[in-house]
């Protein structure tokens, strides 16, 4: 990767990148990610194209966003980046990409080796007591022993305060991350409360972690995965949300696809596997690469205007390439979902439920 291409990265629109990481933007303001945050308290500034926090007092340009977002290094961050929006590096040998002087302070600080938490953590959270797990019951879209069965596949685990704990878990059975959701009664993530890595917690709040330690990332529900598989008998289903991945892999059958579509699914078969990326922006080659030689199907939301759609394709291509095998994306929603649904950018667990 060469300076051209960083400046472009800088230069990308900064509240087009944070929505992309799941922040919900309202006035050039969104709630903080770094702290508990109830008030919008993080401002971008679209004429600098810049952001800050009032309250951490921390802030900078696109790279540094993503960066702290995700907490992940500058080089992955750029590499998150280019997939995110298509820019091609002709220089892809990230490893010798170094910081420009004009990188903020926060991206020069050395970090540690990868870790993993500890499995325990995973075993002492495990609870379907959660206001997600007990609104899925309620509202119908999974009966209480559907429930049950989905967190314990999972691993679900639940916070004090109801929230619900969405488990990073590898294929060696490593804890990546915890991703930790607020849900509202009506199965609706909660407006006030912006998603919390388990590590950021341990670092910042509980301080029982050092602060430059980092964490991995991948699939929710690649644990589901055993190492022994064999390829040709199991298909992996990708979705954008956690909350998707477990109502589908509960109700979604083949069967039930050719019912509801009316049509034939070839690429399905009746042994599916669902995971989610966990965001519309965190679609990659790195986050696919332990499913190299497996079937994969991607289900992207659908929207007005099919840019989701079309995202997922173009990186669906690309991925495809590096993984040296077809990674196929399901155009059920945009051919079977009614246009205010689209206009409600369903994603493939509502189509069934609805």
């Amino acid at each position: 990767m060469n300076i051209n291409t960083i400046d472009t990265l800088r230069k990308l629109n900064i509240e087009a990148v944070a929505a992309l990481l799941g922040m919900e933007i309202i006035r050039h303001r969104a709630r903080c990610f770094n702290h508990d945050d109830h008030h919008p308290s993080l401002h971008f500034n679209t004429r600098k194209n810049i952001w800050h926090c009032f309250v951490c007092n921390i802030g900078g340009d696109v790279i540094s966003l993503v960066m702290k977002y995700q907490n992940s290094t500058f080089v992955d961050a750029c590499r998150w980046l280019c997939q995110a929006f298509g820019i091609d590096d002709n220089e892809t040998i990230f490893k010798n990409l170094k910081p420009t002087k004009h990188t903020p302070d926060m991206t020069l600080k050395p970090t540690t080796d990868i870790v993993s938490l500890h499995p325990s953590m995973v075993e002492k959270s495990l609870s379907s007591n959660s206001v997600f797990c007990r609104s899925l019951v309620s509202s119908g879209l999974l009966s209480y022993s559907r429930m049950q069965n989905a967190t314990e596949v999972y691993r679900l685990g639940a916070t004090r305060d109801g929230g619900v704990i969405f488990w990073q878990i590898n294929r060696h059975g490593q804890v990546c991350d915890g991703k930790v959701m607020h849900y509202g009664a009506d199965c609706h993530r909660s407006k006030e409360r912006m998603p919390t890595w388990v590590s950021w917690m341990m670092k910042h709040r509980f301080r029982s972690m050092p602060a430059d330690t980092r964490t991995a990332k991948c699939l929710f529900g690649l644990h589901l995965l055993p190492m022994d598989a064999d390829a040709d008998d199991v298909q992996i289903a990708i979705v954008e949300s956690e909350k998707t991945a477990v109502i589908c892999s509960e109700i979604i059958t083949l069967q039930a696809i050719e019912q509801v579509c009316n049509i034939g699914v070839e690429t399905i078969i009746p042994d599916v596997v669902w995971m989610a990326t966990g965001g519309v922006g965190n679609l990659s080659a790195e986050l696919l690469m332990p499913l190299k030689g497996y079937k994969i199907t991607l289900f992207p939301d659908t929207d007005e205007t099919g840019t989701t759609y079309n995202l997922w394709r173009s990186k669906a291509e690309e991925i495809g390439k590096t993984l040296g095998q077809r990674i196929l994306v399901s155009n059920i929603l945009e051919q079977n979902a009614t246009e205010q649904q689209k206009k409600n950018k369903i994603d493939i667990g509502d189509l069934f439920c609805s």
